[in-house]
């Protein structure tokens, strides 16, 4: 082996090029856009892949000589992204299924060009170990994250190392720890050993600070490698190997204890709550819910998972298209699932998602690319890297107990750094078969061919960074818009939409249209806000946020039918929003039709939080005023002010319906002076203050119902006006 390395000298420069994408490649990030993790990652990757074509194309093109390996992996793996492109064909909304196709694409020129030029196992194992190194590295900047507080990263759950949260994080560092553990065991030089065993433990400290199935994921490895050194030792007797295993036994019983802990719950905490004194079960129990998180169940994915196998029923062999899952999802959700996954990106199940989306055909093509794996690596494991066995044998822990496990409750195949590490570790697999698989194409023709190749990829680089520019320049203006609405600056949401709009191609046009359009409607510009909207839910028809935007903007120009029929689309969704059953109600009652309204009123108390509630309350008030019901009236005003003691509107109406229509005059300057207090600044302040100087003027009544005259019974229309129901961007 050594010398077979020794003759090969320095690695080709297709080598280092495939070893420095594999290691850089996960490390992307750009601070400032929306997307700042896995959007520069994919875009990165992307590009690495094409200059790795181009490289090796000319390579071939300057020797005359052009070489390809045949694989049993290589067919499949072209059925899987072949089929994934054609289901955008029936996809109701192609665009979501792009991004993660291009995140896909890399790995068959990485497949393709990796199997033709890791040629020698030394170059094999440069590519095993920069999987290594990635992880790593990760490992090491989300560990600087925890200890220090600081972080180059933009974060939303840290540490997150290079990634948006530590799940994703997770995620990608599962997958590498093997490969750093067959790397420690198999290093015949003290130093890097060392330096291996480091990797891996600095991969097993960050796992510790993150999330469950993080932990699931090193039990399954460790069980692997429990086997795999047992048989070593059964069969070969190698002191060498047991030696070295001894720290891998360690970090074995470390997580055989973190499944035990992930198992028991939720019955073990109640097991071991019996059995300590309250104190230290406190201090236990919660330190257990710091690691474990919440269950599966409470974060509602269970129940997605049942209702997306309704829609796999409902679309069994071709699936909803790639990327569409969340398209076609929000009728199965049920009612009692958390609102906020009504549009959710990921089923939180790879398998699961991709049946939906690619269907059973999907997911029988995927089956044979890991079987065509299994197959080949099973023929090839002598020959992948000669005399390093465990550093074979952890791309099983590495697939098994890394990729397996995190895409069952996860969704790493719909990010940007995952399948280029299982595209390396497909490359290497293909990479170690028979000299005989390697086909040279030699002669003048191969040379114009390649050299064609070459100009043909120059122009895709070309395409991909200007594409890319303004995909980056698009989701950093997005940024800025997000923002914006989150601080209700309309305005600023309208100019940077514009600008944003304005990019061609852009990916998140509809994104920003309905942001655009939510801005218009609260700008009281309902007539611009209600073609974006409604070019939105041509995209998505299923989109929860906007029907309810859109309901708004008719609303606001006066078409109470399409109004009411966007809210009832609403309610189809999700009929507990008590938003859209208040905004029913209230159109209701400005066409007096009083049975409507009341009930459309009385379904917004019943699902209202008590805030919310107290405005329904009001708002049934208001139909018991407009039915001449004025006891009605008051006991209805009573119970909003119940609800929410400190709410002026509840008061201020009570006040003006005892002095216009109960004559109770007393009553009402004390519901008035209230209403006063907890708004000087309303609308109608002055008004409230003018009634009160005239009853301190022992004025008549008269007056003072001349000036009731000019307020208003106020309805929770204005107020929600302001507060449509979640988050307005498509997810």
């Amino acid at each position: 082996m050594e010398s077979s390395e020794q003759r090969c000298g320095h690695a080709p420069w297709s080598v280092r090029l495939l070893t420095a994408l594999v290691l850089v490649g996960p490390l992307v990030w750009l601070n400032g856009n929306y997307d700042f993790t896995d959007l520069p990652k994919g875009v990165a990757i992307q590009f690495g892949s094409l200059c790795l074509v181009a490289w090796w194309l000319g390579a071939a093109a300057w020797s005359g000589e052009l070489n390809l390996r045949t694989s049993p992996v290589l067919l499949p793996l072209v059925g899987c992204l072949a089929w994934a492109g054609l289901t955008l064909g029936y996809a109701h909304n192609p665009m979501e299924g792009c991004w993660p196709l291009l995140c896909w694409l890399p790995a068959l020129p990485v497949v393709v060009v990796g199997a033709a030029v890791l040629r020698e196992p030394a170059w094999r194992r440069g590519v095993l170990q920069a999987v290594g190194g990635a992880g790593a590295l990760t490992s090491l900047l989300g560990i600087v994250q925890a200890l220090t507080g600081w972080s180059p990263v933009e974060q939303v759950m840290p540490p997150a190392a290079s990634f948006a949260n530590g799940n994703m994080a997770a995620d990608f560092v599962v997958l590498t720890l093997s490969v750093n553990v067959g790397w420690a065991l198999d290093e015949p030089r003290t130093g890097r050993r060392w330096l291996a065993v480091g990797a891996a433990l600095a991969c097993l400290f960050f796992l510790s600070m993150t999330c469950r199935m993080a932990w699931l994921s090193v039990a399954v490895q460790a069980i692997l490698w429990g086997g795999y050194l047992g048989w070593r030792a059964w069969t070969q007797r190698r002191r060498e190997i047991s030696c070295r295993a001894r720290w891998v036994v360690g970090l074995s019983a470390l997580a055989a204890v973190a499944l035990a802990t992930v198992l028991s719950l939720p019955a073990g905490r109640l097991a071991l709550g019996r059995h300590l004194p309250a104190a230290v079960e406190q201090k236990v129990l919660g330190r257990m819910q710091h690691i474990v998180g919440k269950g599966i169940a409470s974060s509602g994915r269970i129940e997605m998972w049942l209702n997306t196998l309704a829609l796999v029923e409902d679309h069994p062999w071709l699936g909803v298209g790639l990327g569409n899952h969340k398209v076609a999802y929000p009728p199965y959700r049920n009612n009692n699932e958390d609102l906020a996954h009504q549009l959710e990106y990921h089923v939180h199940n790879d398998f699961l998602q991709l049946t939906a989306e690619t269907g059973l055909v999907g997911l029988l093509l995927l089956l044979w690319l890991f079987l065509a794996v299994a197959w080949a690596y099973r023929a090839n494991f002598a020959r992948i890297s000669p005399g390093w066995p465990a550093l074979t044998w952890a791309m099983v822990g590495a697939m098994a107990g890394g990729f397996l496990v995190s895409a069952n409750v996860s969704f790493s195949l719909y990010r940007a750094a995952s399948p280029l590490i299982l595209a390396a570790f497909l490359a290497v697999v293909a990479a170690s078969g028979p000299e005989a698989t390697l086909r040279p194409w030699r002669g003048s023709r191969q040379r114009a061919w390649c050299a064609a190749g070459v100009v043909l990829v120059a122009m895709l680089l070309v395409i991909h960074l200007l594409w890319a520019w303004d995909f980056l320049r698009a989701d950093r203006l997005h940024r800025r818009i997000a923002a914006a609405d989150a601080k209700m600056r309309w305005d600023q949401v309208v100019r940077d939409g514009a600008q944003a709009l304005g990019i061609k191609p852009n990916p998140r046009r509809l994104t920003t249209q309905l942001y655009v359009g939510r801005a218009l409607v609260e700008l009281r510009r309902p007539a611009e806000a209600i073609p974006l909207i409604e070019d939105v839910l041509a995209a998505y028809p299923h989109h929860l946020n906007a029907w309810y935007n859109l309901g708004l903007a008719y609303e606001g120009a006066g078409d109470d039918g399409n109004a009411i029929r966007a809210y009832r689309e609403v309610l189809v969704l999700s009929p507990d929003l008590f938003q859209a059953h208040d905004r029913l109600g209230c159109i209701y009652l400005r066409r007096a039709e009083f049975a409507e309204a009341e009930a459309a009123f009385r379904a917004a108390a019943v699902n209202a939080p008590p805030r919310e509630r107290a405005l329904a309350w009001n708002n049934l008030g208001m139909v018991a005023i407009a039915r001449k019901d004025y006891g009605t009236a008051e006991r209805r005003f009573r119970k909003a002010v119940s609800l929410e003691p400190r709410g002026m509107l509840g008061h201020k109406n009570l006040g003006i319906l005892y002095l216009q229509y109960l004559d109770f005059p007393q009553e009402s300057m004390v519901h008035l002076r209230r209403a006063l207090e907890l708004d000087p600044d309303m609308p109608e302040a002055e008004s409230i203050r003018a009634i009160l100087r005239e009853f301190g003027a022992h004025a008549d009544t008269a007056a003072i119902r001349r000036l009731v005259l000019e307020l208003e019974f106020k309805e929770t229309g204005k107020d929600l006006w302001n507060r449509p129901a979640g988050a307005h961007g498509v997810k």
